[in-house]
């Protein structure tokens, strides 16, 4: 009964630090790798899998309130592995979840296969609540020394921010 009481508590363990291992990146660095940093909504999302396909993607349509960099479009669609479909349920740990109605500041580019992902996982979604940012990097651990200077963007003014991504969008071009 010890053993099996061992091994459960490793199992919990387990599941308890599954996390993705990514490199920090500071917002200079989301801003230059960024084809588009967007500040809007979430209207809805939808999960499902291409055909021959083993991996499920959630899809979130998001309506831009301002862009801050790259060519403006009515609409973005954010693909991200995951979701559920047919009673299965896959997660990958770090990468960003959206709920409908969430205002969203993201950085984006897109994929050789064509869908438009959030840069850095995670770290490339600021959520906006009132005036204010909140960041959720659950799920993601930070491989080695941060060469990135580490920078704390939680409960910053909305407006600081875009401010300063204004500037760093400029200073990268």
């Amino acid at each position: 009964m010890n053993a099996l009481w061992r091994r459960a508590l490793l199992l919990w363990f387990c599941w308890q630090c599954a996390a993705t291992v990514v490199p920090r990146y500071n917002l200079a660095q989301l801003t230059e790798s960024s084809e588009w940093i967007v500040h809007g909504a979430i209207l809805r999302s939808w999960t499902e899998r291409k055909p021959g396909h083993q991996f499920t993607w959630i899809h979130h349509e998001l309506k831009p309130v301002e862009i801050l960099k790259g060519r403006t479009q009515p609409r973005f669609v954010i693909s991200e592995p995951g979701g559920e479909l047919g009673g299965v349920r896959q997660v990958f740990s770090g990468t960003p979840r959206f709920r409908p109605l969430e205002e969203v500041i993201v950085f984006l580019y897109r994929t050789p296969i064509g869908y438009i992902r959030v840069f850095g996982l995670s770290q490339g979604k600021y959520t906006v609540r009132g005036q204010r940012l909140a960041v959720d990097l659950q799920g993601i651990t930070f491989a080695g020394p941060a060469t990135a200077r580490s920078e704390n963007w939680n409960g910053a003014a909305v407006n600081d921010f875009k401010v300063h991504i204004r500037r760093l969008a400029v200073k990268g071009k």
